[in-house]
């Protein structure tokens, strides 16, 4: 059975009791049903520096994951990272003062398209969703945008989709726009703050169903989570109009595994979010560098 340090976890599809507290040595956040989470300074698994294209994130949920799927461990259950920004021209990578990554674009010379990153997801996970299409989802980030989008643009995108997709999808963090927003797909949504602007936020939005054409086969449910600049289906379209944000977490939860409810994992996940943000917090009094000095 897996032993994770202080516990020993009784193999089980999912919690035996959602309601009452789960006791995981890594995250308070993590359950069974946790598929992945990514916290650039989490203390379990700290990034050093700035990834490159194809560096693989820690995957604070991976024991979680290697649990749901029955295989796996720390490695092949990290996140891809994709990269295809040009340092010092189209935008400005580094890890904020508190440890968050600070993607700080340009809307002058942020011209050629395709010039984004983002996370994709490890084709086991990839392979477990096209399984499990009609399960129920729970998705959400933190972040603190440092420079509002031109008209057209957007800060981050995070979207969980067919093929990479803006109209295929399981579940989209766009701005200010959580989606599914209503029908029988959609659980619940939280942004705060509801509208965009320079500040910490917390977006979060729960899902029953796909919206669109479902993957045809187990390498087509895809990720662009947490997209910054201009990249996928917005590679000309965000050109000169993408903002910036310092992005701290990312999460998903299988909520038909872990039988929680959306305003479960939403209380959970935005009480540690307040408590990381106020004074004395994780984040609280984040530093990074100020988007006016780059054009």
């Amino acid at each position: 059975m897996p032993d994770y340090g202080l516990d020993i976890a009784i193999p089980s599809l999912m919690d035996p009791d959602p309601d009452l507290p789960w006791a995981d040595d890594d995250d308070p956040l993590l359950v069974p049903g946790s598929m992945f989470l990514i916290d650039f300074d989490h203390s379990s698994a700290p990034v050093a520096g700035v990834p490159g294209n194809g560096a693989l994130l820690p995957n604070i949920a991976w024991k979680r994951l290697k649990d749901l799927l029955g295989a796996g461990d720390a490695s092949t259950l990290a996140m891809p990272f994709t990269d295809h920004h040009v340092e010092g021209t189209d935008a400005k990578y580094e890890r904020s003062g508190k440890g968050g990554l600070h993607r700080l674009y340009s809307q002058v010379n942020n011209t050629t398209p395709a010039r984004g990153s983002y996370f994709d997801l490890p084709a086991p996970l990839k392979a477990y969703l096209f399984a499990n299409l009609n399960h129920s989802f729970y998705f959400s980030d933190w972040s603190r945008p440092t420079r509002m989008p031109a008209t057209g643009g957007a800060i981050l995108m995070s979207v969980l989709s067919n093929n990479y997709s803006s109209n295929n999808y399981l579940a989209k963090l766009e701005d200010s726009n959580p989606s599914p927003s209503s029908g029988a797909a959609f659980l619940g949504s939280d942004i705060s703050p509801a509208t965009n602007m320079v500040a910490p936020r917390f977006r979060a939005v729960g899902a029953a169903a796909w919206t669109g054409t479902l993957p045809a086969d187990a390498a087509k449910p895809s990720g662009m989570i947490a997209l910054a600049g201009n990249d996928g289906p917005w590679a000309s379209q965000f050109a000169n109009k993408a903002g910036s944000a310092v992005l701290y977490r990312v999460y998903l939860e299988d909520l038909t595994v872990s039988g929680r409810t959306f305003a479960k994992v939403r209380d959970i996940d935005k009480a540690l979010y307040t408590a990381a943000m106020a004074a004395g917090g994780r984040f609280a009094g984040d530093t990074f560098t100020n988007p006016a000095s780059f054009a």
